[in-house]
Order: C-alpha cells, then structure tokens, then sequence
C-alpha cells in the first residue's frame, strides 16, 4: 500500500479531472471543429464508452454519492451495509443539482477532511481483504475509485478509450490498484470470476517489476503476490496498461498462454 497522503492527492487529482473533462465538451477526432467549442458545449448525456451503461452525469452523480457514502461510514452516520433507501437518494441528489461539478468537489474536500481526522488506528469497519489499516484502506479505495471513474468521463469527452500510455497516472499507483483489486475484490465470495477447470494465471507490471498469480475454479480465486513459472496463461503490460485493463477499461494487456482474459471481460465485474 501507498501512504495516506499519496491517495488523498490522488482523490484530489482525479476529482479536479473528473471535473475538468465532465464540462469540456466532447472532442470525438471524427470531428472537423469549425468554432473552438466552449463549457457551454458540454454534454452531461455522453455516454462513456468504458462504462456504456452510465452518462456523464450519471457517472459525477454516482461518484459524488460514493464519496458522501464513504463519508458517511468513517464518521458512523451511515451503516456500511445500507441499501439503496440510501445510495439512491444521495445519487438523486447529485442528478438533479444545477451544478454537478461543484457537487462533487464539495463531497471529495468533505471525505479528505474527514479522512486527515481520522486516527491511524481507528477501529472502522471496511469490506475488502488484504486492506491493511481501515483507515488507509478508505482512503485507497476512494482513490482508486475516482480515479477509475474519471477514466470513464475523460472517454466521454474522446468518443473513445483512452490509450493507457495517454492517461497522467503515477506507476506506482497503477500497480497499487491492480493490487487492491486483485487481492481485495478477486478473492471475495461475491466474485463472479469461476472456470470450469483449474488455472493459474501470472500478471506482470513491466516497468515497476510487481508480479500477482492468480488461480481460479470452481471456488473463489486465490491470489497472491509473486510469480509462477508454470502459469496456464501469463498477462503482461506496463502498470497503468494493466491497471486500466483489469478494471475493463483498457485493452493494452498482453496475453500469452491459455485465453483466460476473454473469461475475465465477462465474468470479473467487481460486485459490491
């Protein structure tokens, strides 16, 4: 895991994006631009094609609730089990509010402050696995999420996915999130990631040097860190490559071996 400080600049940095790309307008390379469009031009019903189901608004708003709902937790004011009685009013919240950027902005500075008064050692409940200190864990998950769903707004605005190696992310923190995600939500029950034989898969980050195997069956998947030099199927690319392409974001992971990517596109959506 990163610092503390390192994921609440992370939050920072993808809000302020998340932001910035929500109230450019888009810019499709299909498109000859005869006036230099303005904000006014934003379209808060794209929809982004990393995440086809959700509009641009629909994205900030589902963000904004997620970072109240974090909120929520870390102070007891919400119970983390809480259903959609509650999501869902604070995500109508965000959807009907005139100004959905500075919405959002609000709850993101409303999490960091809250996250900063926070004690290390606070006794908090949280629900992935391998996530270290509840507190820390909060502040990585909040992180990654943003960070993820900023991805998604800033595809809205390019008509496309972006390339990987296109995306301001920190190595390092790519590497951190394929790690959250591999060994905090892969091995949870919820995990909709089965095969119907036993196979290990070996992910590499080739430019920080992080390696993950992964065994899958019938069974939640059993992850950890380090390679094997027996794997069915071996997934390489740089941190971010990976980062974006597990998080079906991207496409820039290299396969060698038995096809066991094509089972993760369908089966590895992260249930909460």
């Amino acid at each position: 895991m990163l610092g503390l400080e390192e994921y609440l600049d992370a939050l920072r940095t993808a809000t302020a994006r998340m932001i910035a790309d929500a109230t450019e307008p888009p810019r499709p390379d299909n498109v000859d631009w005869d006036d230099e469009p303005t904000s006014e031009d934003a379209d808060w019903d794209a929809i982004s094609p990393t995440a086809p189901e959700w509009s641009v608004r629909q994205i900030v708003a589902h963000q904004g609730m997620v970072h109240r709902w974090a909120t929520g937790v870390l102070t007891g004011r919400i119970d983390m089990s809480a259903g959609p009685e509650v999501t869902d009013l604070i995500e109508a919240e965000g959807m009907n509010t005139p100004d959905p950027g500075g919405w959002l902005q609000r709850g993101a500075e409303a999490l960091e402050w809250v996250l900063r008064g926070t004690p290390e050692d606070a006794e908090l409940p949280f629900f992935l696995k391998n996530a270290g200190n509840p507190r820390d864990a909060w502040a990585r998950r909040q992180a990654h999420e943003t960070t993820i769903h900023w991805i998604d707004v800033y595809a809205a605005r390019l008509g496309s996915a972006p390339d990987s190696g296109d995306l301001d992310i920190p190595a390092e923190f790519a590497a951190d999130g394929v790690d959250e995600l591999l060994r905090g939500f892969l091995p949870r029950s919820k995990s909709g990631m089965r095969t119907t034989r036993d196979v290990t898969v070996a992910v590499h980050a080739t430019d920080t040097g992080d390696t993950w195997t992964m065994r899958f069956g019938s069974a939640p998947p059993q992850v950890s860190t380090g390679a094997v030099g027996d794997a069915d199927s071996t997934w390489h690319g740089t941190a971010v490559g990976l980062y974006t392409g597990l998080w079906n974001r991207g496409d820039q992971i290299v396969q060698d071996g038995l096809d066991v990517l094509s089972v993760w596109r369908e089966r590895a959506a992260v249930a909460w």
